[in-house]
């Protein structure tokens, strides 16, 4: 289940409130940028929402953060997925892992140079759309976790939405947000 919104769309002071739910040393307070950091705090306020949908019992409260900052409940079988870029954020909780990511079709510049991507899904999506490639990549990368990942080298893509990572399979699926934005959502294949 995803759900996105814009930090537009939102008040700051209804968005603020939620930086009490971050542990002291989160990025969040070490980042200079007021949407960086709005998107994390409309990130919780999503993730709050979709709580209310599907599991009573949990709150945010109950969020923990690994050393890399990735969010995960301890004593639920409640997997969390959240991604940001230009403003827009976008949230998943499924029962199994997942990834997400999200990026404006119209980056400035190359996040990282062309030499990072697997050659492979460049092939796959299209040379010209480095863009949803990378969004691809990550989806996959947040999902497995980064750990010692090549994923130059460690993702076998078979098609531009299906590939193996060790002995897992996955799907990649893209997720309708605006038009100027590629978001995807990588999940296990059962």
């Amino acid at each position: 289940m995803e759900k996105y919104a814009h930090i537009h769309e939102y008040d700051r002071e209804i968005l603020l409130p939620y930086s009490r739910f971050f542990p002291s040393n989160h990025l969040i307070f070490k980042t200079k940028n007021t949407d960086r950091k709005l998107e994390s705090l409309l990130g919780l306020k999503l993730l709050s929402d979709l709580l209310r949908k599907i599991d009573s019992q949990c709150q945010i409260q109950d969020i923990m953060y690994t050393a890399e900052g990735k969010p995960y409940f301890r004593d639920r079988n409640l997997h969390i997925s959240i991604a940001h870029a230009c403003g827009m954020v976008l949230v998943g909780l499924g029962d199994h892992s997942l990834g997400l990511d999200i990026e404006h079709r119209q980056a400035r510049s190359p996040i990282i140079p062309e030499i990072h991507l697997n050659k492979k899904l460049l092939f796959f999506t299209g040379v010209e759309n480095w863009i949803k490639a990378w969004v691809h990549q990550e989806a996959v990368l947040k999902m497995f976790g980064w750990g010692d990942m090549n994923y130059c080298q460690d993702i076998i893509w078979d098609s531009a939405n299906k590939g193996t990572f060790a002995d897992y399979a996955f799907l990649l699926q893209e997720i309708e947000v605006l038009p100027e934005y590629y978001a995807a959502k990588c999940s296990l294949i059962r």
